[in-house]
């Protein structure tokens, strides 16, 4: 876990103020995660045990991606599926539009279409890059490396 916010934090500019919402997984409550985060000034809640409800947003993530992928797609093996599903991930964040966000993509939204956002006090060297497909995918490929 530690590992990914890194990653992210290194390649992506991290807001001054940003918060981490998740479940009561493992991954989020071992000790070590709650003291990086605390270390580099990330916020973290954690959403009530048994109430989906209370992550909204992934929830709705994931009947989004039911239906457009699982119900829609038989695979042939386990590769199959993550082919498939990480085809839509890329066209879910690159291309297709979200209502509330300004019906734009979630990729143009976080960049703000190249414009500077204020950069996290721990990272202030990030930038924001205008050709987001490609450093996009080059975030994807050097954290699947």
């Amino acid at each position: 876990m530690i590992d990914l916010i890194q990653a992210v934090a290194s390649f992506y500019c991290l807001p001054n103020k940003i918060t981490i919402r998740s479940d009561n997984g493992a991954q989020f409550e071992a000790k070590i995660v709650r003291e990086y985060l605390k270390e580099i000034d990330v916020q973290q809640e954690f959403s009530h045990v048994a109430t989906p409800q209370d992550n909204g947003h992934i929830e709705s993530y994931h009947a989004i991606i039911k239906k457009a992928v699982f119900n829609v797609y038989e695979f042939f093996n386990i590769e199959h599926a993550g082919q498939i599903i990480d085809q839509f991930v890329e066209f879910y964040n690159l291309e297709r539009i979200h209502s509330g966000i300004g019906y734009t993509s979630p990729n143009n939204y976080f960049f703000q279409l190249g414009t500077s956002l204020p950069a996290h006090p721990k990272n202030e060297s990030c930038f924001i890059p205008k050709n987001r497909k490609t450093y996009l995918f080059q975030f994807v490929e050097s954290v699947s490396k």
